[in-house]
């Protein structure tokens, strides 16, 4: 009788332990290999440089936008400037 249940809990566990390690395989069949690492660290690469590329070009862009801006204020400050004088009014 000890035997019998010996053998029995025997084939329970060795049923598990296969339903175990096919779970575990199957986790493992979805992972990312080596390669595929690979494929994105290069795409990954490639997206730094186009943003390294519009920051140039955003940088570009702001310092043309303040010198301007700052033209357009020095123009408007001109302006003012003779209108006051015309219109008699002193700061």
């Amino acid at each position: 009788m000890a035997e019998l249940d010996q053998k029995i809990l025997e084939k329970i566990l060795d049923d598990r332990f296969e339903k175990q390690a096919i779970m575990i395989k199957a986790g493992f069949d979805y992972t990312a290999t080596k390669e595929d690492l690979k494929g994105v660290e290069g795409r990954l690469t490639g997206v730094e440089s186009s943003l390294e590329k519009i920051d140039e070009r955003l940088q570009t862009v702001e310092a043309k936008l303040d010198r301007a801006l700052y033209t357009e204020y020095i123009h408007l400050e001109a302006r003012v400037k003779r209108l006051e004088e015309k219109a008699g009014i002193k700061k």
